[in-house]
């Protein structure tokens, strides 16, 4: 999840240094920051950047998690008894990079978010029947790529083969 990092992190900082230019504006000796000012900024780091990782993560699962999630979910929250790996790939066109869990269940294919993105990201299980996997390539990346129910989900491809065993 490239993107999400980019842009968590403006509007943290934007709010961390809105409240410093004020001060600088203020005062002409740069004296401290007024009580107001510090509860102000305690509250957007522990209140404000939360909701937003939140609502951001939320945002990230409508562009296609969803979508399997509302035929594929999980009945449990956790994989068992099994190979387990954490890898890249793709869901429509949202990247999760190194946040995406996939796994082997005898159902089918295990897939789930790390749980600090896991906001919205039910895990899923995708039975083998429905998988028709292509192997592509894009320059030196090789990927496995199918369709489900018009979601792309795609798999970088140094995985695919602990998958298939």
């Amino acid at each position: 999840m490239k993107i999400s990092n980019r842009l968590l992190y403006f509007p943290l900082l934007l709010l961390a240094f809105l409240p410093l230019r004020t001060w600088a504006e203020d005062s002409p000796q740069n004296s401290e920051p007024s009580s107001m000012e510090l509860l102000f900024i305690v509250f957007a780091i522990f209140t404000i950047f939360p909701t937003m990782w939140f609502l951001f993560c939320h945002l990230l699962a409508s562009m296609g998690w969803k979508n399997l999630a509302s035929k594929y979910a999980a009945k449990k929250r956790t994989l068992q008894h099994s190979k387990k790996k954490m890898t890249s790939g793709l869901v429509n066109w949202v990247n999760y990079q190194h946040v995406l869990f996939i796994g082997v269940h005898e159902d089918g294919l295990w897939l789930s978010v790390n749980p600090l993105f896991s906001f919205g990201h039910k895990p899923l299980i995708i039975p083998w029947e429905d998988i028709n996997e292509t192997e592509k390539k894009h320059f030196f990346i090789k990927y496995v790529q199918f369709e489900i129910d018009g979601t792309l989900v795609r798999i970088y491809h140094r995985m695919w083969p602990t998958i298939q065993k």
